[in-house]
């Protein structure tokens, strides 16, 4: 079913006992001038509906437990403090927390767990305000988003970290350890905040886990986006996924993505291992009369038609070239130096076209390699 609570002082008192607002049952609480649900003494709150408290004083538990389950789905809006539990915090569904005048979720009791989603945006205060007093449990297994200030106290927050509702910046006020977490970065541009997210520390970030990252804009050569500021960089992810061209970077302070590429450098991302198709090379550019070629990934590289020039060409670490017949290679050296590097004995050249090469001090250099 569904109820609305619309004004008064607390939108719901409970003085021991249990509410609950079951699946597929609709509770909203609103406009109220001090808490929407406040629980003073003892007493649960439990939801696996939808529970929305919009425009009052968010959720208050003193000495009382709240979970939200299954299909449970609490939303607060434009509250005070958005929950503010001194007991057991239990979540394995969907909280979502915007616009607290104070903090979004304090939790000030024995055991927080979080299995489900917490979204926390648009706070006065902190985002998260954890106080570790009495407490024996601090679990974050599921997926932990928003921007703001999130004091965990140092507790180890494993689970998914994803800073911004869309893009934005997580604030950890202390020493952070992000203990085999997942953190998911959306990156639109260069921009901190605005165009990308972003993780700040206050102190020694402590990194182990995984990186997954959504590339949403062109980049240019040489854009760097820091994803992870500290006072103190400790460790490393261990499994990154990045788009063709970019790579990580990590210093004492940062951690950065780097999207950089070199003209002329195979890296075979296409696939199809044919010199014409652009997304062969690094920065899906094709090699032309300036570029130096770098072949050295162990592909088997094929020129099928038409005339390219290039300056020079390195081929190296087991890779292979093949000019098919009626394709011509043109290697015009301006410079000195070899204009033909081949090293390496798993390293062949098949002509069955017309290669031209000219300039530079060798014509052709090969190490324990066939042509």
């Amino acid at each position: 079913g569904t109820m609305t609570v619309d004004g008064g002082s607390a939108g719901i008192s409970i003085l021991g006992g249990t509410l609950s607002n079951n699946s597929g049952a609709t509770l909203t609480v609103q406009n109220t001038s001090s808490s929407g649900i406040i629980v003073p003494t003892s007493g649960t709150v439990s939801n696996s509906g939808n529970l929305n408290i919009n425009s009052c004083g968010g959720i208050s538990l003193s000495a009382s437990d709240i979970s939200n389950s299954g299909s449970g789905n609490i939303s607060i809006t434009n509250a005070g403090t958005g929950i503010y539990p001194t007991s057991d915090f239990f979540n394995s569904a969907t909280i979502t927390i915007n616009g607290a005048t104070g903090i979004g979720l304090e939790i000030d009791g024995s055991s927080y767990e979080n299995s489900g989603t917490i979204t926390i945006s648009g706070t006065t205060g902190n985002a998260l305000n954890y106080i570790p007093s009495g407490f024996t449990t601090f679990s974050n297994t599921g997926t932990l988003k928003g921007t703001g200030t999130f004091n965990t106290a140092n507790n180890a927050l494993g689970g998914t970290i994803i800073p911004g509702t869309s893009t934005g910046t997580m604030a950890f006020a202390t020493d952070q350890t992000f203990s085999s977490t997942t953190m998911q970065f959306e990156i639109n541009g260069t921009t901190a905040g605005t165009q990308h997210d972003q993780i700040t520390v206050t102190g020694t970030a402590t990194i182990s886990g995984t990186l997954n990252t959504t590339i949403g804009y062109t980049p240019s050569n040489g854009d760097r986006i820091e994803i992870i500021t500290a006072t103190a960089i400790s460790g490393t992810f261990s499994t990154v996924t990045l788009p063709n061209d970019w790579k990580i970077e990590y210093s004492a302070t940062k951690v950065e993505l780097v999207y950089e590429y070199t003209v002329g450098k195979w890296d075979g991302e296409a696939g199809d291992g044919l010199w014409t198709s652009a997304d062969n090379w690094e920065g899906g550019i094709l090699p032309t009369s300036s570029n130096d070629v770098v072949i050295d990934n162990g592909d088997a590289v094929t020129l099928p038609s038409g005339t390219v020039t290039v300056h020079r060409v390195s081929i190296s670490n087991s890779s292979n070239l093949t000019v098919s017949s009626g394709a011509t290679l043109n290697v015009n050296n301006s410079g000195t130096g070899n204009t033909v590097d081949i090293d390496g004995s798993s390293c062949d050249v098949i002509v069955g076209g017309t290669v031209n090469i000219t300039g530079g001090s060798n014509g052709i250099n090969l190490q324990d390699a066939y042509w």
